[in-house]
């Protein structure tokens, strides 16, 4: 077996230039906080837990006896990468480069649990979906590096195409999940609370980011009311100029169609002029 401090050499070496970087963050108690917090906004704290990414797998190629020569997994509180094998057909390998991977019949499951205490801090806004995206990815890329660098150890092969993901996406910090009762719980599709914590789990970053938007159009509520108020009671001192406006239109509709009335009139009777000359010089004839 590999050193496991050259292995994390190698691994950091591949993977810092471009974590580092992607969102600009800074930690500060485990509290990922990105950009200076802005006193006038409103924020609160997300944090992707039991992420696990499937990807597609093909076990040809696995070096299972490799696999064997690692410790068991049921070694207590080892930070060494240890092995078992799972219902009987799946190789499962704890502990490695910060993951859990599972070799299953045709994919493998990567449980991301790098930087598992880390928190970030989400803007209440209309653009919420985008920020968690972006962390999402983070975990993507992650996983990938990982599952890259077990093939290139123990053999496999993927094509890395994303198959499923999953993770307990829990918010905090936002005013209505802070009124919350500590002990107050649920258990429904859309969302959960099974734990004495002051935060709400949802099944998908989508149900999150769907949450951190209608607290944002909510706040809003009440300045857009107030500004279509105003703009009501401007129409209603607008009405009655409008009101005599239409009735001057409507006037000079009725006199244009009053002098079109008397021109075709004069119009008619120039015709019965002509035709009572045109009959007397027959007659005259």
């Amino acid at each position: 077996m590999e050193n496991q401090k050259d292995i994390a050499e190698y691994v950091k070496k591949i993977t810092d230039p471009i974590f580092n970087g992607v969102l600009h963050e800074t930690n500060n108690n485990q509290m990922s906080v990105g950009h200076h917090k802005d006193k006038s906004k409103r924020y609160c704290i997300y944090n992707l837990h039991n992420y696990r990414l499937y990807i597609d797998f093909n076990k040809t190629n696995l070096n299972t006896k490799k696999l064997r020569k690692l410790p068991n997994t049921d070694l207590k509180n080892t930070v060494d990468t240890t092995y078992r094998l799972k219902n009987i057909t799946e190789h499962e390998v704890n502990n490695f480069m910060g993951c859990r991977i599972t070799i299953k019949k045709t994919q493998a499951e990567v449980q991301n649990k790098i930087g598992i205490k880390k928190k970030y801090l989400i803007e209440i806004t209309t653009d919420a979906n985008k920020r968690l995206k972006e962390i999402t990815t983070i975990k993507d890329n992650e996983s990938i590096l990982v599952l890259k660098e077990f093939i290139r150890q123990y053999g496999g092969y993927s094509g890395f195409k994303i198959l499923n993901r999953h993770s307990e996406n829990k918010l905090s910090g936002e005013d209505s999940i802070d009124k919350i009762p500590l002990k107050m719980k649920w258990h429904g599709d859309i969302s959960k609370k099974v734990y004495n914590e002051k935060n709400v789990e949802f099944p998908d970053v989508s149900f999150a980011s769907n949450y951190i938007e209608s607290r944002a159009i909510e706040s809003q509520a009440k300045p857009i009311f107030n500004r279509l108020g105003g703009i009501e009671t401007s129409l209603s001192k607008l009405n009655p100029i409008l009101t005599e406006v239409n009735k001057s239109i409507q006037l000079e509709i009725k006199n244009k169609k009053l002098h079109q009335k008397v021109l075709n009139s004069m119009d008619k009777t120039l015709k019965d002029i002509r035709n009572n000359l045109n009959q007397k010089r027959l007659t005259d004839f």
